[in-house]
């Protein structure tokens, strides 16, 4: 018994190693504006366009836009996101419903972002229903905010998110590995002084 322990623990280990450096636990990193002044947009209905213009100088995985809607819960309707990378002349379109959505939280959008491109992001209300983007002051030369074709003098309140591998619990595995390897040399050491 005590031999297949010897052999099953270090082989768990080992399949715990090479899964740990296979498949790496993703952190979130949001890289948020520096800008101030939070307002937001009027209410937007289903006729208005809002278009934010943009380019970053890093890739993302992806972007949240904090959205509101006056303290009231929609059973219906969508957002519509397209988003234009202008630099390579791709659009992807993005719904996203109401219903899923919670005042004063953000939005987030899964699209990949590259640096240096050039993006142009249009939002249209398809409901009824009063919804809002928050804005923040303009001090970038790279933004520019229209709303039904009138250039704002802010910006949508944009977080860029990037994932990045952590391998933080390869130091819990590393860990544990020196705890299993004291153990071993102690048990090893009571086994000798018994004989």
């Amino acid at each position: 018994m005590n031999k297949i322990k010897r052999i099953i623990i270090p082989l768990l280990f080992l399949i715990v190693l090479v899964l740990l450096l296979l498949f790496p636990v993703k952190e979130q990193i949001f890289i948020e504006n520096a800008k101030k002044n939070y307002d937001h947009i009027d209410r937007i209905i289903d006729e208005d366009t809002i278009v934010e213009e943009f380019k970053v100088n890093d890739n993302y995985d992806g972007f949240e836009l904090k959205y509101g809607s006056f303290s009231k819960i929609y059973n219906d309707g969508e957002v519509v996101f397209e988003i234009l990378d202008k630099t390579s002349d791709k659009t992807k379109t993005i719904k996203k419903r109401l219903d899923g959505l919670r005042d004063n939280y953000y939005v987030f959008i899964k699209y990949k972002i590259k640096k240096n491109h050039e993006y142009s992001l249009t939002i249209r209300n398809t409901s009824n229903n009063n919804i809002t983007f928050y804005t923040l002051d303009d001090n970038n030369d790279d933004t520019k905010l229209t709303i039904n074709g009138e250039l704002d003098e802010s910006d949508l309140e944009i977080r860029f998110k990037l994932y990045k591998n952590s391998y933080i619990s390869l130091w819990y595995y590393l860990v544990a590995l020196v705890i299993y390897l004291i153990y071993l040399v102690l048990s090893a050491g009571d086994k000798h002084e018994k004989n």
